[in-house]
């Protein structure tokens, strides 16, 4: 089965969030985000909203089956929804992956250039709520900063 473009489109926001650091996600030590030096954040906003929507809807996406079955009895409802959980996140980022070659082409396209978030620059995202504005305002900021883009760019 193959899930909707319009699902696709609201994880390739996420992704774009995630990677682009013209948008968000989960945040990993080291990870990549995306910068462009003189963008708008209003452009900014709208290339990560864009470049997500064409990344989900150029890509074929491959959903593997759910090879696990749950049985209710016998089994604790905490540990069903915390392995319904992993499952759906490993599902998220096989889809993320499939998505990431689409969306930094799209990136590049537009003048963004990856560079690498610091321990500290995590740190302070993982504080911030997933879609918030501050969240945005944070990852545009870095994004536009020139000592960032020089000092931790790919």
């Amino acid at each position: 089965m193959r899930p909707s473009i319009r699902w696709f489109a609201i994880l390739a926001a996420g992704l774009v969030i995630s990677l682009a650091g013209v948008a968000q996600a989960q945040p990993a030590p080291g990870r990549q985000s995306w910068g462009k030096p003189g963008v708008s954040f209003l452009q900014y906003r709208t290339d990560a909203v864009e470049c997500a929507w064409l990344a989900g809807s150029a890509t074929p996406v491959s959903v593997p089956p759910v090879d696990q079955m749950f049985a209710m009895e016998g089994q604790d409802v905490f540990e069903v929804t915390e392995s319904a959980k992993r499952g759906q996140h490993r599902i998220r980022n096989n889809v993320a992956d499939q998505l990431a070659p689409a969306l930094e082409t799209c990136l590049r396209r537009r003048g963004y250039r990856p560079f690498r978030l610091t321990d500290d620059q995590n740190a302070q995202l993982k504080g911030l709520k997933r879609g918030s504005a501050s969240r945005h305002r944070y990852l545009y900021g870095l994004a536009i900063d020139p000592e960032v883009l020089k000092g931790q760019g790919l």
